[in-house]
């Protein structure tokens, strides 16, 4: 468990590293990496891909997310597991546990879905943003008739 953790705090600072060292001179080309990213892959790379200040929020709140889902889901195992050692060491069913385990998973997933739905939507704020600033080229041709 908390080597998971561990592991999993490494990659979404390396992913963070990576975003804004490697992407950072071609951020005011396009925006299409930084939907990509940020549909795909989550945790604020395309917000550290544009250079936005919502990235490390994103990548706080996704990794958090994650992190609380995990912790649920590993109570509710280990409360199963229990409870099926109990039931052939006493014969008596012990739940304890699986309640917290079950709110703490299902509040995970929920809250990590509301983030990853805010973060989708909040890209497409940030590169309007940034290309009425100009720092970002226009996907399309503006055309008018």
């Amino acid at each position: 468990m908390k080597k998971t953790l561990k592991i999993m705090i490494i990659v979404m600072v390396l992913l963070a590293v990576l975003s804004t060292s490697v992407f950072a001179e071609s951020a005011k080309k396009d925006a299409m990496p930084a939907y990509l990213l940020s549909i795909f892959l989550g945790f604020g790379t395309g917000h550290f891909y544009l250079g936005s200040s919502n990235a490390f929020t994103f990548l706080l709140l996704d990794g958090g997310m994650l992190a609380v889902e995990i912790i649920g889901y590993a109570m509710v195992m280990s409360a199963a597991q229990s409870a099926i050692e109990s039931t052939y060491t006493t014969g008596q069913v012990s739940t304890s546990g699986v309640t917290l385990g079950s709110v703490l998973t299902i509040a995970g997933a929920l809250g990590y879905l509301g983030v990853r739905i805010w973060e989708i939507i909040d890209i497409f704020g940030q590169v309007d943003k940034k290309r009425a600033k100009g720092e970002i080229a226009q996907l399309l041709p503006k055309i008018e008739v």
